[in-house]
């Protein structure tokens, strides 16, 4: 797998959950962050080579990095290589005495022909996330939450009286902060050493910003914004290209005659194709149609991952088959309106892609899943569009049957459907070499759940698959406890039981009306409810491991459990279990094309 996968795909956890941060960038070695510059010390640390000064670095504690810089020039250097070699913009305070450092530092190298005169933050920075907080917009303007439950009419006057703010709130982060950021990515120079560019804020970016960050060091870049108006983009040495190894557009709607990104996203993608290895591009507007026509179709020699997401239009097939004469490791295809005639053309005429591992589609043509029957990987995704309960059961899973290489499968059955076909697990039984298996039934998103799971029927039937190490349900729902809830509602009515507050076989009127509330109240009762459904999904967890020997990990009940060998019995337990609603790109990257699949 190439090392530019997904890499702005969040890391996991030992549950596959997605962590709040990604991966920081490992810390430049000393001669780059400073430039070439020799270290002013004459202490005999710095004589050392920088490949065992880099090993020495990254064995401080982050904590005593802060006193390390405190002891010269060259130790602040090596210090902040470690704390700014991935920094976050988000429009605290720290950020904007980070942009304005910055900003004086791509000023002085303008006026000193590229150089500083003592060593400079900027040449510690490797990522760069730029995405503002509203939380903390919020905060530094003074514009409290509104809570949703009020009245109408009390919501849409506070809103109305915040206004005011949130125009002074825009001003200073569209018209001060941000061109501040973009001027200093225009000056490449005042961040050599820059390889990953987050950009979130979803705000306009002038043409000048595209060519400047092209002739950057940036390889890696995730871009998340609008174009006001639609333009090619050339650059000086266009034989050069754009060397990027991952792209990541997302372009936002924007409302205006002149608006638009299709001549933009085509001559991006002609400038970084020969090194391009990693393609998600994600688009909203159903309208914007693309196209490589009517210049030269450009070839993707590198690209092996590709995410087609969203609204995504063409005119004609030129992109698809482009991409497609790739040597594509993994196809990803969603949210795309696979209606669209030519999409779904090209993809049911394409045949077999050999390099063809992962697929994650809702519902692939039967022949492109006929021609590709070497994938290990399979994720018919959310079931909005996807096949028929008739369709799984006839065609797709004896269809898979034949996929010998097939490890991973994730498989939906529609809305509507309140069970699942006994033949149908009796079908998924068949597929021997699965070592994970997700089951979605249902309804999955919202708070609506209509899979009344039998387990009993489940563990019947999937027992013969002795390989299974992860295995995930989604819509699955239970018997609500007492009368004021159903299945349906199982997990948003989070009431108690008496029997959980030591009142079982107790009158209703014996009980105070201080303990009378988590009977009642849902908020009050999810402590009791959480500690019994846990238990609840925990004891079912438990079940499955008696037929499954190799299983390492469980969902189920929208709780997520990891299972360890205890030495002391010398027998598997659940070690760990923790709280996951049904979240998308939580299941992709586990059954789906994620960095952590396979």
């Amino acid at each position: 797998m190439s090392s530019s996968f997904y890499i702005f795909n969040r890391p996991t956890d030992r549950w596959g959950m997605s962590q709040n941060n990604l991966v920081s960038a490992r810390s430049l070695t000393f001669d780059r962050v400073m430039e070439n510059r020799a270290p002013v010390s004459a202490s005999a640390l710095f004589s050392l080579p920088v490949e065992i000064l880099s090993k020495i670095t990254e064995a401080i504690s982050s904590s005593s990095l802060s006193n390390l810089a405190l002891v010269n020039s060259d130790c602040r250097q090596i210090a902040r290589s470690r704390q700014f070699s991935t920094v976050h913009l988000d429009y605290s305070y720290a950020s904007v005495a980070l942009v304005e450092l910055l900003a004086r530092e791509a000023a002085e190298r303008i006026s000193q022909n590229g150089s500083t005169s003592f060593p400079s933050l900027g040449a510690c920075i490797r990522q760069m996330t730029v995405s503002t907080s509203q939380a903390i917009l919020r905060q530094r303007f003074d514009i409290p939450e509104i809570d949703h439950n009020l009245d109408e009419e009390t919501y849409i006057a506070l809103t109305r009286a915040q206004s005011p703010k949130w125009q002074l709130a825009n001003i200073a982060v569209e018209e001060v902060y941000l061109p501040q950021v973009v001027n200093i990515l225009c000056h490449h120079q005042s961040l050599p050493y820059l390889e990953y560019l987050d950009w979130e804020d979803a705000s306009s970016l002038p043409p000048s910003f595209y060519g400047a960050i092209a002739a950057s060091s940036i390889r890696h870049l995730k871009c998340r914004s609008q174009v006001d108006f639609d333009f090619r983009l050339h650059l000086l040495d266009d034989a050069r290209g754009w060397p990027l190894r991952t792209l990541h557009m997302e372009w936002g709607l924007v409302f205006h005659e002149n608006a638009g990104n299709s001549l933009l996203t085509a001559s991006i993608l002609r400038l970084c194709a020969p090194t391009l290895e990693t393609l998600t591009w994600c688009c909203y507007n159903p309208a914007e149609k693309y196209t490589f026509a009517p210049g030269p179709v450009p070839t993707f020699p590198n690209l092996r991952h590709l995410r087609l997401q969203r609204t995504l239009s063409l005119i004609d097939s030129t992109i698809l088959d482009a991409f497609f004469n790739a040597k594509l490791v993994s196809l990803s295809v969603s949210y795309l309106g696979i209606e669209n005639s030519i999409i779904r053309q090209t993809v049911k005429s394409r045949g077999c892609i050999r390099s063809l591992r992962t697929l994650v589609m809702h519902d692939p043509p039967l022949s492109f899943l006929l021609a590709n029957s070497q994938l290990t990987k399979i994720d018919f995704g959310y079931n909005v569009r996807g096949f028929s309960a008739t369709t799984l059961e006839i065609e797709i899973l004896p269809l898979l049957a034949g996929f010998s290489n097939l490890t991973s499968l994730r498989i939906a059955w529609p809305e509507e459907c309140l069970s699942i076909p006994t033949e149908s697990l009796r079908l998924i039984g068949k597929l021997q070499n699965l070592s994970q298996l997700c089951i979605m039934c249902g309804n999955v998103i919202g708070w609506r759940r209509s899979w009344e799971v039998n387990h009993q029927e489940l563990r019947e039937a999937l027992s013969v698959l002795p390989r299974l190490k992860k295995f995930a349900l989604q819509g699955d729902t239970y018997e609500a406890l007492g009368d004021l809830s159903t299945p349906e509602r199982y997990y948003v009515d989070t009431f108690a039981t008496q029997g959980d507050l030591g009142y079982q076989g107790v009158s209703l009127w014996e009980i105070s009306d201080e303990d009378m509330g988590p009977l009642f109240n849902a908020e009050q009762g999810e402590p009791f409810w959480e500690m019994r459904h846990a238990a609840t999904m925990r004891a079912e967890a438990e079940t499955y491991l008696n037929i499954f020997p190799n299983l390492e990990w469980i969902y189920l009940g929208e709780r997520a459990m990891c299972i360890e060998l205890d030495n002391s019995l010398g027998t598997r337990c659940i070690a760990s279990t923790t709280k996951v609603k049904n979240d998308y790109s939580f299941f992709v990257e586990m059954f789906g094309d994620g960095p952590t699949s396979g």
